[in-house]
């Protein structure tokens, strides 16, 4: 048993199952719907009969104990059971290109057996019709929890959605539980048997068993006395032929197919005076390239006692009278479109005609009716059209090739020939013997002209080579858009990367230009030192003088350490030129690094005269320009922003990449005042290595620096990551903390960094290594290693 389809008959509502025929015939007592398993064995049931065992035989589930599913749906269990034996696949259809209403219409027209999968490109669910017999039930399984639906409201899902969908032909064998008292006592339980209930009741009233192979079986028997036709209530057995159109083999789908209304009326009785001579009966069918087709045609020749009028599809008038025994002539025709079936009787008085609707289920009505002439007084003719041997064979030739065809309903409207009427007329005469013979010329004639009329239509064969034919086109179009859809997905992706190397390559020419027009100043720099020290006099003697690179600096007028110094500086973000490149244009995505570069002026202020200070012995300039915090600062204005937005990570760092344009001061060795926070944990002011503010001393960035050998630890980030924290918590505009390290971090900072950034239920998936403060409040924690004289982000790496 499919393992898919185990799983959702084990979700419908269970009880325990005892064993034993008595259970089962409860279950058929009570029309169970459902499915029951036991060692195995797995037993599908509808209304209280078997319509499906799998892995096992029915003996063995009636000996053991298990467990009852109880469907919540009529559809269900005749679907699992389908779906558990298996069937034949007839076609596949796109929904755009074949609406899914218009198959169901053909295949319930068709009487059908089998079932519809609409899942294939469907995303919403998987969506089922199951048919027998023509009669549609749906279901449908929508979502990932597979929620449950039924009817006309899993059908009109299923007629709305787009995808590919499967037609199955299934023979599913419907049987009674073991021991079921009704297996004998019922002729029919369920509309789908009451074709076959209906068939077998007309053969054993005929006393005849016809084989129910596509031909028409035909009995007749007839009464007759008297000079005059006699009409009334039936007392004795009647005239009766019945053609009744039978499944072809297992393989055709309509099996179950049962006409709607059947009439039989037999005659005896009392005499009434003839007004008019029954000339001629014919009934003649044309069905569907789908369904069975036949024309029968009937002659009758005029008696000298009396005439009747009958019309086959219509009414039906009963003649009864002595017993006398005709014989009678069937003929077997294939069930195509345009062909006749003629039935001869060598001598008849009597006649019983039973006409039958085709596969779709129709009427089917029955004339008996007995007339004699005993007095002598006419001679009664009786005539047919004539049918040649070859015609025979060939009718018998195009029955077999029939037979070996099968299909399901064509849903292409143009393969479809159209129905014909059925047409049935009668000639009228008189009662007077002396115009009987030419009457019955006159009735012979148009018989012979009716039955050699047929109507051509399309052979199964020409319909399912049609059908090939599309379905080939169909997979061809598909295929083609298949591989145009892949081809213009691999040239979007060629697009892409052909757009970030050419960018790539842009960013270092920009670089490399630069670069070399640094060089050139540098290299002017020194040819005009150069120049300047030939242009001093040569020494007269004694040592030679020192060249100004070597000359003694004048003592500082002042020394401070390098925290003071630090702390005394501040550096502001300017520009050469406001129409020039900035960070803001760079924000947009405007100009290049070495346009900025030559633009940006990062103006260091002092509160202490720079030129005469010295720090740490060295001049103030020189210790600033070297050490790590104002390196940052420039890579943070100058470089930061181009990786970002070059690595294609702005989403990702959207509030650190929106801040950096802001920035309008710099602080080294920083203070940020938290005096309005009233918590007690939180202390009046927190201080940072570097704290970036905008113009109204907002912060937006601050960072701690490690510039020692040593590895930076996780007790540095937790400081870090708890002081930043409070500040956001005052200011929501900050938008980033930073760990610079001119070594590299130890295991642990790189856990808890993690930690940080992925704890808790505020986490957001659109922003990388984020700290969450509250739902709309937060900044990212970014880990940075400065190494031979540059700086490279490795939390989150870009």
């Amino acid at each position: 048993m499919d393992p898919r389809t185990k799983e959702r008959v084990e979700r419908w509502e269970s009880r325990p199952f005892s064993g034993g025929k008595d259970a089962l015939t409860t279950l058929a007592d009570d029309t169970f719907s459902g499915a029951v398993t036991a060692a195995g064995v797995w037993a599908f049931m509808l209304n209280g009969r078997i319509v499906g065992v799998a892995d096992g035989s029915i003996e063995t589930l009636v000996d053991a104990s298990g467990t009852i599913y109880e469907a919540p749906a009529d559809a269900l269990p005749l679907l699992a059971a389908m779906q558990t034996q298996g069937g034949d696949p007839r076609a596949q259809y796109y929904t755009n290109d074949t609406a899914l209403a218009s198959v169901d219409r053909k295949l319930q027209q068709g009487s059908f057996t089998g079932y519809v999968e609409l899942s294939e490109q469907v995303l919403s669910g998987d969506y089922y019709l199951v048919y027998y017999g023509g009669k549609r039930m749906a279901a449908a399984y929508i979502g990932n929890a597979e929620r449950l639906l039924t009817g006309d409201e899993a059908f009109e899902r299923a007629d709305d959605e787009i995808g590919i969908y499967s037609v199955i032909d299934v023979d599913i064998s419907v049987t009674d539980v073991p021991g079921h008292a009704s297996a004998n006592e019922t002729a029919t339980t369920s509309p789908e048997d009451a074709a076959r209930t209906n068939d077998t009741a007309a053969d054993t009233a005929a006393g005849t068993a016809n084989s129910a192979a596509g031909t028409d079986s035909t009995t007749v028997a007839g009464t007759g006395s008297g000079d005059r036709l006699s009409t009334g209530e039936s007392t004795d057995p009647a005239t009766a032929v019945t053609d009744t159109d039978g499944p072809v083999g297992q393989d055709e789908p309509s099996a179950g197919r049962t006409p709607s209304d059947e009439t039989t009326v037999n005659a005896t009785g009392t005499d009434i005076e003839p007004s008019e001579t029954p000339e001629e009966t014919r009934s003649e069918k044309v069905a569907d390239d789908e369904s069975v087709t036949e024309d029968t045609e009937v002659s009758y020749s005029d008696t000298e006692t009396g005439t009747a009028d009958s019309t086959a599809a219509a009414e039906s008038t009963n003649a009864g009278g002595q017993p006398e025994e005709e014989p009678a002539t069937t003929e077997s025709t294939a069930d195509r479109p345009g062909i006749t079936t003629e039935r001869e009787p060598t001598e008849s008085s009597a006649t019983g005609i039973t006409t039958g609707e085709d596969s779709t289920g129709g009427d089917r009505t029955t004339v008996s009716g007995s007339a004699s002439s005993d007095t002598g007084s006419g001679d009664q003719r009786t005539e047919t059209a004539p049918t040649e041997s070859d015609e025979h064979d060939e009718r018998l030739k195009e029955e077999e090739r029939w037979r070996e065809t099968r299909q399901i309903p064509s849903i292409d409207p143009e393969s479809s020939s159209e129905d014909t009427n059925t047409q049935s007329s009668a000639g009228r005469g008189s009662a007077r013997s002396q115009r009987g013979q030419s009457e019955s010329d006159t009735s012979r004639s148009q018989s012979q002209a009716d039955s050699s009329r047929t109507r051509d239509g399309p052979t199964p064969a020409d319909v399912a080579s049609t059908e090939q034919a599309l379905r080939s086109d169909m997979l061809e179009r598909e295929d083609k858009i298949d591989h145009l859809t892949q081809r213009v997905t691999e040239l979007e992706e060629t697009r892409k990367q052909l757009v970030r190397e050419r960018d790539q390559l842009q960013s270092e020419n920009e670089d490399l230009t630069a670069q070399v027009s640094q060089l050139q100043s540098t290299i002017e720099e020194l040819e005009a030192e150069l120049e300047r020290v030939k242009s001093q006099p040569a020494p007269t003697g004694g040592d030679a003088p020192a060249t100004p690179t070597e000359s003694t600096p004048s003592e500082p007028e002042r020394t401070l350490t390098a925290q003071q110094a630090l702390e005394q500086t501040n550096v502001f973000v300017r520009y050469g030129s406001k129409s020039q490149p900035t960070l803001e244009s760079a924000h947009e995505g405007e100009g290049s690094r070495g346009d900025l570069d030559r633009n940006l002026q990062l103006e260091r202020h002092t509160q202490f005269d720079a030129e005469t200070t010295a720090v740490d012995g060295q001049p103030y300039d020189s210790f600033v320009e070297a050490s790590m915090q104002y390196r940052f600062v420039e890579w943070l204005v100058g470089t930061c922003l181009f990786e970002i937005r070059e690595t294609g990570n702005a989403a990702d760092l959207a509030d650190l990449y929106d801040v950096i344009p802001r920035i309008d001061r710099i602080e080294l060795a920083a203070t940020v005042s938290l005096e309005e926070d009233d918590r007690a944990d939180v202390p009046d002011q927190v201080t940072f290595d570097v704290a970036a503010f905008d113009k109204r001393g907002t912060p937006l960035v601050v960072a701690n620096c490690n510039d020692s050998r040593d590895p930076a630890t996780k007790g540095m980030l937790e400081g870090l990551e708890a002081d930043a924290s409070a500040v956001c918590a005052n200011y929501p505009d900050l938008g980033a903390a930073v760990v610079v390290t001119s070594s590299f971090f130890d295991p642990g900072a790189l856990e808890l960094a993690e930690e940080v950034t992925t704890s808790g239920f505020l986490s957001r998936s659109s922003k990388v290594s984020y700290v969450n403060l509250s739902r709309k409040q937060g900044y990212h924690c970014c880990l940075v290693e400065s190494r031979s004289g540059g700086f490279h982000m490795t939390v989150p790496e870009l």
